[in-house]
């Protein structure tokens, strides 16, 4: 089976990273096809996900935009450069040849490796500074070098140092290494040091087994979590781009009017007084040459005008050719070349331009002229928000990346963000995003929505359930080495899997390991606590995002919350499709059979028309197999109940079957209301969960102006909420679903009598369902969201 996880598409270098020269596509599309029976795995995805980053530096904006978007080429042309080569083992659990499970490496969406390990690359600039201080050279060589040091006595004594004052970061779970050896050795425990010494020093050259060292001591976070970390939130802000419509406005406000304003009073020293009160006829003929100093005057206007002209490029409605200053600035233009002779056709068009600026704005210098230019100063007064983007940007470098902010800190970086740039306060724009990497609970952050996804809580969820399973510590420092440890881990991406392998485990990781089995630990209290998380995430997180799966990073931290304390459940991520090899792992059967035991004879049974009779009765393990295609009888459930068979390269074949897998397990939901006890804590939600779903869903299907693959996307979604939906309705009594269903015609009926009308079927096939009746496959339908077919949703409108 190929366990790719189709939601965590997503653990620097033995193998070369491409250039900056990105190869031709056609060479590299030529290559690529004529080896594909020898790397079919993933070939589309991964020439898709290249072709968009390359058209991300096509429409790039700003400049961290597009070095983003260069950086996702260069790692895409390293996975295909790789796959056309056969230098990587593409779905196995250990990609790189001789690299050993535990070695992070860099993986990118879809779970493919680009060969770069990311405790490697290139020295970092605290490892050049410790290169000058330990007087080595900061070459290849170095990271040999800095490796033994720490094995050193001295270096040891500094490891311990560390260790007892929290003063590192852990990247990746290697720069822990030599900490946890340097711990081993001071215990006593040689063996287990020695062990450890061996399994690395092989690594000494390519990889970095020491620490990031901090200045300021760290804590544990007090069962809190952020929202965004450090880094994320400083390249949020980075491609911030100034508003051209304000740099407009401050340009015009700043440079044009004070020059319009001086060609108003220049012309006014010329125009007589009683013209500009009343309507009368210009004296004609020729009139007498202006004052010497207006010629004076006029040529250094001039002269002010072209410089701004050539500085200045943003044009505003100032600037429009039947504009009063453009004519004037155009009149004087005129005048200079005729030496400032004016006649009454001169002042017959000058006359009533200073009229209407008057009129509007007050002659210069008057009180009403000078009110309204000061209005307009004070709106442009205050320091840009790039200059504010900047100042903020330097003033964030000092904290760590992968970490959020507390209370305190982020009022000192606002304090001092304005202080440098001579504002009162730093605008919402900036501080909104400081907030978001604020430490805080996980139910105040799902409050104030500054978790947004169940995607963006996965993301984490790390360093709150690496602190719960490190609570039986009772040893700060080695609580938070563990933790370290654990939340590095946790960070990185799976891996492409073919043939039901397991993703690697931390256990995996040797000193990991030797820190859990040498360590004091308190495992009931551990396990306590793992419960109660587990039960709260489940909890908030359904009830939260009730019309959105699982996501797959969610359902990682789920389970390992669920091991820890001591929870057996077969959690099923979602699959990709375009990789599906035709077989599901026993998993995917113990929870199908696990809904079944609670869902007989109920509504989501009914709706989808599933015999969970036949389903219990199904036992893989005693289904032999002759070939990996003779399927056990879950698979060919699945197959039947799509009405396909299983077809390599066929996405949309394989879509269905998939489907159909997450019918029968219902994806998680009823293993884990089961374990977490959620059909009573959620009884009181279970109507406004159901509800949001069907808004959820009728509304991604009424999405305007999508294209053709984004329709199909919504679609997926939005039949994935629909399924939920009737999982919640399956615990509601009759005068609930009742209700329920009268709500839902009340909402129909705001909607769009296109969509409702196309929509009926599936509208229909719930009612059949809670009626208890057969459906009528003409007119009542189940709703799902895959199809090899045009889709009967989206046949086009009659």
């Amino acid at each position: 089976m190929a366990e790719r996880l189709a939601l965590d598409r997503d653990g620097a270098g033995s193998i070369p990273a491409p250039g900056p020269q990105f190869k031709p596509l056609t060479l590299m599309f030529n290559r690529f096809f004529s080896n594909r029976s020898t790397n079919p795995i993933g070939s589309g995805y991964a020439w898709t996900q290249l072709s968009k980053a390359l058209s991300a530096v096509d429409s790039a904006v700003t400049a961290v935009d597009k070095q983003n978007a260069e950086k996702r080429v260069q790692k895409w042309q390293s996975v295909i450069n790789n796959m056309q080569e056969g230098v990587f083992q593409i779905g196995s659990r250990t990609p790189i040849r001789n690299a050993p499970s535990w070695v992070t490496l860099e993986v990118v969406t879809g779970g493919f490796v680009t060969g770069k390990f990311l405790a490697g690359g290139e020295l970092a600039p605290d490892e050049v500074a410790l290169c000058a201080k330990l007087q080595i050279t900061p070459d290849e060589a170095a990271r040999r070098y800095i490796n033994a040091y720490y094995l050193s006595d001295e270096g040891l004594a500094l490891l311990n140092q560390y260790r007892q004052q929290n003063t590192y970061r852990l990247p990746t779970v290697e720069h822990g290494a030599l900490l946890v050896i340097a711990w081993l050795l001071e215990i006593h425990e040689y063996r287990a040091a020695q062990a450890l010494i061996q399994t690395i020093t092989p690594w000494f050259d390519r990889l970095r087994f020491y620490p990031i060292v901090t200045d300021k001591p760290r804590t544990l976070p007090d069962e809190q979590i952020t929202a965004r970390s450090v880094k994320q939130v400083t390249a949020s802000i980075a491609r911030y781009q100034q508003d051209t419509k304000i740099l407009q406005q401050r340009e015009t406000i700043q440079v044009w009017l004070p020059l319009y304003d001086a060609i108003v009073r220049l012309f006014l020293t010329i125009v007589p007084a009683e013209t500009l009160q009343a309507e009368s006829e210009a004296p004609s003929g020729l009139m007498m040459a202006a004052k010497p100093d207006f010629a004076v005057q006029a040529a250094q206007l001039l002269e002010d005008l072209n410089a701004a002209e050539e500085t200045y490029h943003l044009r505003s409605r100032l600037h429009h050719p039947n504009g009063t200053f453009f004519k004037l600035r155009q009149m004087l233009a005129s005048l200079s070349s005729q030496n400032y002779q004016f006649t009454a056709q001169h002042l017959a068009t000058i006359t009533p331009l200073l009229q209407r600026f008057i009129a509007k704005y007050g002659e210069p210098g008057s009180e009403k002229h000078q009110q309204l230019r000061a209005r307009q100063a004070k709106q442009v007064a205050g320091p840009l928000y790039k200059t504010i983007q900047t100042t903020l940007l330097t003033n964030l470098k000092p904290y760590y990346e992968e970490e959020g902010l507390s209370a305190e800190e982020i009022k000192t970086l606002a304090q001092k963000t304005a202080t440098e740039v001579n504002v009162e306060t730093v605008p919402l724009f900036f501080t909104d995003k400081l907030v978001s990497t604020q430490w805080n609970t996980l139910e105040q952050h799902l409050k104030t929505q500054t978790i947004r996804s169940a995607e963006a809580l996965a993301q984490q969820l790390p360093s709150l359930s690496g602190l719960i399973i490190t609570k039986g510590i009772d040893d700060s420092n080695l609580q938070f080495l563990q933790w370290s440890l654990y939340t590095a881990f946790r960070k990185q991406r799976s891996l492409l899997l073919l043939f039901y392998q397991q993703q690697r485990q931390i256990g995996e990781i040797p000193w990991y390991s030797a820190l859990s089995e040498n360590v004091t630990h308190n495992s009931s209290r551990s396990q306590s606590a793992s419960k109660v998380l587990f039960e709260q995430i489940a909890t908030l997180v359904l009830s939260t995002f009730p019309d959105r799966i699982l996501p797959n990073p969610l359902i990682k931290e789920l389970r390992a919350l669920a091991k820890q304390a001591d929870i057996t459940l077969p959690f099923v991520e979602e699959l990709a499709g375009d990789i599906f090899m035709g077989g599901f792992s026993n998993k995917y059967l113990q929870a199908a059979q696990i809904s079944a035991e609670a869902l007989q004879s109920s509504l989501y049974a009914r709706y989808y028309e599933i015999d969970y009779t036949q389903l219990l009765q199904i036992d893989n393990a005693q289904m032999p197999k002759v070939s990996y295609r003779a399927l056990p009888y879950f698979e060919q459930l699945c197959e039947k109940r799509a009405g396909r068979t299983f077809e390599l390269w066929k996405p949309a074949t394989n879509g269905m079957i998939l489907e159909q897998s997450q019918i029968l397990t219902t994806h998680n939901l009823m293993p884990l209301f089961i374990a977490a006890g959620l059909e009573k804590k959620l009884e009181n939600q279970l109507v406004y969960m159901a509800r949001k779903c069907f808004m959820s869903a009728t509304g991604w299907l009424q999405l305007p102006n999508l294209e053709w693959r984004q329709r199909l996307h919504k679609l997926k979604n939005a039949a994935y909420a629909w399924r939920q939906m009737v999982f919640y309705l399956s615990f509601l009594d009759p005068d609930q679903l009742d209700q329920f269903m009268a709500w839902c015609r009340e909402m129909q009926h705001g909607q769009d009598p296109q969509f409702v009308a196309k929509f009926t079927p599936a509208m229909n096939g719930l009612h059949a369902a809670i009626a208890g009746r057969p459906k009528n496959p003409a007119s009542e339908k189940i709703f799902v969201g895959w199809d090899d077919k045009r889709h009967w949703f989206m046949e086009p409108d009659n």
